[in-house]
């Protein structure tokens, strides 16, 4: 079936956002001419300064398509991008009529609601009444409406005049929206319009104003005055993120059906955590210095935003290399960019696949406007690609013009810079000579730490998305050890308090697990040193800082992981804030923690039958469970000692199931990105031994009555050979 290039109206996108699983999901709604994206940014940064897991989406994509989408500050990792994709494609007849950017919204909105997201920063594509973002319900959820600076772009389709302009992207504004903010505008008719919409739908406005100095912003929460120095220059950069501070005063206030709002209602009191937090926020393609040494690339592709670019130029001559799109002002655009000594290289861009409507202007007309313009004050030559451009300059380079423009840049970039970042970290490591790099011995030589963290973000994200204060730092960006051993640190985290039966002969959980995982160590001939702290989460104990931890471990528990206990709702949100926050810290799950870990991610727990003892577990797929569960490529069960009535229903749609028995159809749980283990689970429990499983049975009988010839069963089954020290070396593996 064929489908429209580029379609406006909600329609379409709304039938198969409507078939998405119940969303309450908070958004705050972005739309304007310039400033949505950094806008995004901030307020994505702040929300999860304080704790939130946010969903953000923009548009265009740079890279690939799932750049579009990120998740608690990082891109949506490729797998699952694919299943969603694939998943919408085969249950909705509708998705596969969807042009393409409906498609990626739609994609957008099941993945916040499969991951779980706390809040949803959602920029509008194009406009805003009829962009395809605007088709979610408002009715069962908080939403606040944010309106950028407005100016000219787009005409032919938006209308011709700012006025036509602003009635479209006012259109995110409804009766159902819970707050909206406008930022401080060029033109003071769109103030009025917005204000004017608000009072007829009865929806609380926020007026941004001036709010900033040159590097002071006012905490419309608190009042005070914060000093900071932003990452991205200029003074519209200021803007923005006083328009973000002021969303997230505007939520606060309103979004009372927010379900984590007691712990958020702290946010925008500590002005510290605001300052670092902003002065850390990068966003591609907006004033970036570091895609490409001695240049800034920056996507400005209309008067206004050249001009805020321009503002943040040195006053001497400049080289740029330039691309525009068939639809934009370019004469207007050359005027405000380009001065006199300034040398302009225009190439073409690349029409993005999955929009074969964008098209680039011919360079050789756009050579002859600029001369015309110029009249032989300014050097206007062509090239055929960025990369040859670059060969024409010696210094002082700005990239600009379009987006797509930009994408190109970093298209190129990417490879290049994953090979300079690997020799680098080579290199270093030469240098470190394998000796053990610990936190106390680096703690007084700053630009030690800072390189260590300069490499390891730009390793993970060449094109520095975002610096979160929640990117964490393990010590050190590589495994600290010597030539023989690696350090594995581990936080177990304890959910029950162990049976005095079983603590008085093997220990408490803490020395149970240690000593399962030290056995396992000294069977693969202890490759690791390894640290476990335990922390009793079920007394509401937690890291205080997990970054530090290679992996954290959810233990058993006789707690049922479907209860609304206080205890357990914490930890499925602590849970589900660490697999989309911290997606290098391994969690693994071991009966009630893989029920848990399924729960945080979206899945459903619920009674079932008992299983006890050891049990032959059937292997779901061959390849996983002889790449993470230990077991060889023709092996068709694994078994593992179990002790559990509830089991997974439903299993999360990130998950894989690597493993069921007829009782319970997951037994195994892999959660893979780009290839590598994020999450690993298993129901049964591979740290007991037959004696702590024999003293489970006799204290699971003795509490329920259990008939004597099934406990006769049980106790039979607790001596039975299980590969326990196998799994525990298929989980140090992870580690490897």
């Amino acid at each position: 079936m064929t489908t429209p290039l580029i379609k406006l109206g909600v329609d379409a996108t709304a039938r198969s956002l409507a078939r998405l699983p119940s969303q309450n999901t908070p958004i705050i709604h972005i739309a304007g001419t310039n400033g949505k994206g950094s806008t995004s940014a901030y307020v994505d940064a702040l929300l999860t300064a304080f704790g939130c897991v946010v969903g953000r989406f923009n548009s265009p994509h740079l890279v690939q398509e799932r750049d579009s989408i990120c998740v608690g500050g990082a891109v949506i990792d490729r797998q699952a991008y694919d299943a969603t994709r694939e998943h919408l494609a085969h249950d909705d007849s509708n998705y596969n009529t969807l042009t393409g950017f409906e498609k990626l919204t739609v994609t957008a909105f099941s993945l916040f609601g499969s991951e779980r997201v706390d809040v949803a920063v959602v920029e509008v594509g194009m406009g805003g009444l009829h962009d395809a973002t605007n088709a979610f319900s408002r009715e069962e959820r908080d939403s606040v409406a944010v309106i950028t600076p407005i100016a000219l772009d787009h005409q032919s389709w938006l209308g011709s005049t700012v006025e036509e302009i602003t009635a479209q992207k006012i259109g995110i504004i409804t009766a159902h929206t819970t707050a909206a903010v406008v930022a401080p505008q060029i033109h003071p008719l769109v103030v009025e319009q917005v204000r004017k919409r608000c009072e007829e739908l009865g929806v609380p406005l926020y007026v941004g104003g001036q709010e900033h100095e040159r590097d002071t912003l006012t905490n419309p929460s608190t009042g005070a005055r914060i000093h900071t120095q932003l990452s991205m220059a200029g003074a519209h950069q200021m803007e923005n993120a006083s328009t973000a501070l002021l969303t997230l005063h505007a939520f606060k206030m309103h979004c009372r059906r927010f379900r984590r709002f007691r712990r958020f209602e702290s946010v925008g009191v500590d002005d510290e955590l605001v300052r670092h937090t902003l002065s850390h926020v990068r966003f591609r393609g907006r004033s970036d210095r570091y895609a490409i040494p001695g240049a800034v690339v920056d996507g400005a592709h209309n008067p206004a935003a050249a001009r805020h670019l321009r503002d943040t130029l040195p006053n001497h001559p400049h080289q740029f290399i330039l691309a525009f799109s068939q639809d934009k002002e370019v004469a207007e655009m050359l005027k405000v960019l380009v001065r006199p000594a300034d040398k302009i290289v225009f190439v073409p861009f690349s029409t993005p696949p999955s929009m074969p409507w964008v098209g680039s202007m011919d360079t050789h007309s756009l050579k002859s406007l600029a001369e015309g313009i110029f009249n032989g004050s300014v050097q206007v030559s062509t090239a055929d690609s960025v990369q040859s451009a670059l060969k024409e300059c010696t210094g002082n380079v700005v990239i600009a013009g379009s987006l797509y423009l930009v994408a190109d840049v970093y298209r190129d970039a990417h490879f290049k810079h994953a090979i300079q970042i690997t020799q680098q970290c080579v290199q270093f490591i030469l240098q470190l000579r394998c000796s053990v790099v610990h936190a106390v011995q680096i703690a007084s030589q700053p630009r030690l730490i800072e390189r260590i963290r300069l490499i390891r973000r730009r390793f993970e994200d060449p094109f520095n998305v975002t610096d979160s204060v929640h990117s964490g730092s393990r010590g050190s960006c590589f495994p600290t050890h010597t030539m023989a051993q690696a350090e594995l640190k581990l936080a177990i985290l304890v959910c029950d308090s162990t049976l005095a039966s079983i603590e008085a002969e093997e220990g408490d959980c803490e020395r149970i697990f240690g000593t399962f995982l030290h056995t396992a160590n000294d069977a693969l001939n202890a490759p690791f040193k390894l640290i476990i702290d335990a922390f009793d989460v079920y007394e509401d104990r937690y890291p205080e800082d997990v970054t530090i931890y290679d992996g954290v471990i959810i233990s058993g528990s006789t707690s049922d992981a479907y209860s609304e206990e206080d205890w357990v709702v914490d930890l499925a949100d602590y849970i589900s804030g660490l697999v989309n926050s911290f997606k290098r810290t391994k969690v693994l799950g071991v009966c009630f923690g893989h029920q848990l870990l399924a729960r945080a991610l979206g899945g459903v727990v619920q009674p079932g039958d008992m299983e006890m003892g050891s049990t032959a577990v059937r292997v779901c797929d061959g390849e996983l469970a002889a790449k993470y569960f230990g077991c060889n490529e023709h092996q068709d069960t694994f078994n593992v000692l179990q002790a559990h009535r509830d089991v997974v229903h439903v299993a999360p749609p990130m998950l894989t199931t690597v493993a069921a028995t007829e009782t319970c159809k997951h037994q195994a749980f892999v959660k893979l990105i780009d290839g590598v283990v994020q999450c690993w689970s298993v129901q049964g429990h591979p740290e007991f031994t037959p004696s702590i499983m024999r003293k489970v049975v006799e204290a699971e009988t003795r509490n329920h009555q259990t008939p004597q010839q099934t406990r006769d069963e049980w106790l039979g089954r607790a001596q039975q050979p299980h590969d326990g020290i196998a799994l525990g070396k298929a989980i140090l593996n992870l580690f490897r």
